[in-house]
């Protein structure tokens, strides 16, 4: 198996970018890292008081659309100090909720139900560890249990890393072009490792401000990575480079850039304090799952179009490096110029 050509690999992927690249161009260009979600954080003061921060996303309907809803035991103790930083709009006040607490209380967005944005609930006590739950149109409310359990935690954060790598399309284009460039499943497979302990290894580093580097230049070499790996495979025959000869060298070196992208959209969620590792690990898990799901998924279609003569044009890769590296080249000049004009 290791050295037959992974042509399932290949064909699959050029039919899933046939439909990607059509939703590609019906959509904002800006479209890197579209998880931006929603955050309310309780943090309990003393005696049944609580700071309360409210931050949604500002460039979306969900700035006016979206409202936290406390428990009615809940009184103001002065209106909330609303900002606006172009990214998201911020609001904090303060709230008295009684001896009791928030225990056994619910806490619901007004308007999540027909909202595409989640919002991270985190309930910070005195005396017990952060809770820590993701809301979405299905789920719009959360109990706060007596009792928090670590479980929360890892499937809110994982649930959060799988949204983030299925709705990063520089990542997904990434990791198609990949599978298009890549011979056989064997060297596949040890690419997509590499890829992953060098996003795992920067993700965690940055998460935990171990490394800081700047956003925008790390978005541009995300978006030239992809440049690289489609012009490759645009490449009639396969050229003797280092892609071509050491692919998992590659996607380890690039993997390290893509990880502080990941680390960007995760320092904006925010790490609950005690229990930072479970869920940094559960996020990277969720990435994980859901870069494993694309995979999958492009496999389960080269079944389909080896099986279908009808669809033999859509096997010449070109059909997908070229739209790839278009749109990864426009990605990459946007964020060049955000990159020089970063202060």
């Amino acid at each position: 198996m290791s050295g037959a050509p992974c042509r399932a690999c290949s064909w699959s992927h050029r039919l899933l970018l046939t439909a990607g690249l059509v939703i590609a161009f019906a959509t904002p260009a800006a479209w890197g890292h579209p998880l931006s979600p929603g955050l309310l954080q309780l943090e309990e003061l003393a005696g049944g008081r609580y700071a309360v921060l409210w931050k949604v996303p500002a460039a979306t309907y969900d700035a006016v659309r979206l409202s936290p809803q406390l428990p009615a035991r809940c009184q103001e103790l002065d209106a909330p100090a609303k900002s606006d930083d172009g990214v998201a709009i911020v609001a904090t006040w303060v709230v008295d909720c009684g001896t009791p607490g928030l225990a056994g209380e619910s806490l619901r967005i007004r308007g999540l139900e027909q909202s595409s944005t989640d919002v991270l609930v985190s309930v910070i006590g005195l005396h017990a560890p952060p809770l820590n739950v993701v809301l979405s149109s299905v789920a719009t409310a959360y109990v706060v249990p007596a009792t928090p359990h670590l479980r929360q935690v890892f499937v809110s954060y994982g649930q959060l890393g799988i949204e983030h790598i299925l709705t990063g399309y520089d990542h997904v284009l990434f990791v198609v072009a990949l599978t298009l460039l890549v011979g056989t499943l064997r060297q596949l497979l040890i690419a997509v490792t590499g890829f992953t302990l060098g996003h795992s290894l920067t993700l965690s580093l940055a998460t935990l401000d171990l490394i800081h580097l700047p956003a925008p230049p790390i978005e541009a070499m995300i978006a030239g990575s992809i440049v690289v790996l489609a012009a490759e495979v645009a490449v009639r025959g396969r050229r003797d480079t280092l892609i071509v000869r050491a692919p998992w060298l590659v996607t380890t070196i690039f993997g390290l850039f893509h990880g502080l992208g990941f680390a960007g959209a995760l320092r904006e969620i925010g790490l609950p304090h005690a229990a930072t590792v479970p869920a940094l690990a559960a996020f990277n898990i969720g990435v994980e799952l859901g870069q494993l799901g694309i995979v999958c998924a492009c496999l389960l279609l080269g079944v389909i179009v080896r099986r279908l003569s009808a669809l033999e044009p859509l096997r010449d890769a070109r059909l997908a490096a070229y739209p790839i590296g278009l749109i990864a080249a426009f990605w990459t000049i946007e964020r060049v110029v955000a990159a020089l004009s970063f202060h």
